[in-house]
């Protein structure tokens, strides 16, 4: 019986996915270690609302790439944690502006503290040039597939 072959492109998608596994797990183990009882999924709802400010749970779902139920699940579990709010959307009766709320806000420099730690043992040993690669690459490849 032979072996499949496969391309070293092809092998992007496992070590993609390799990194993806361990910067999960890491970010898991920071935050359970750290006393923060948070997902990476909810940490990547908080980090739009860092970055964007209030915003729909739709917009919430582009920024974070998931699906609209599955925001409204994170953002309930988030709302139940007392780290954001719903409010409703003035321009929209329809839809709900999440919010965050004084805790939530105060978050930002403890977890983004903890994800540069994680960050920093990531790229250890890749020089500037080549982390600028990295990053530029895995924007592209995000916009790739994602359609953009």
């Amino acid at each position: 019986m032979t072996k499949p072959s496969y391309s070293k492109e092809a092998a992007i998608v496992f070590w993609l996915h390799q990194a993806h596994h361990a910067l999960r797990t890491d970010i898991l183990r920071m935050f359970q270690e750290k006393g923060h009882d948070l997902t990476t999924e909810q940490y990547a709802i908080l980090t739009a609302l860092w970055q964007r400010g209030d915003c729909s749970q739709s917009a919430l779902a582009r920024a974070s790439g998931r699906d609209r139920p599955g925001v409204t699940r994170l953002v309930d579990t988030l709302e139940k944690k007392k780290l954001v709010t719903r409010a409703d959307d003035p321009d929209d009766r329809r839809s709900y502006r999440v919010r965050l709320t004084a805790t939530g806000r105060r978050l930002h420099a403890v977890l983004g503290g903890l994800i540069e730690d994680v960050v920093a043992r990531a790229v250890r040993g890749l020089p500037a040039k080549e982390r600028e690669a990295l990053r530029t690459g895995l924007r592209q490849v995000a916009q790739n597939i994602r359609g953009a």
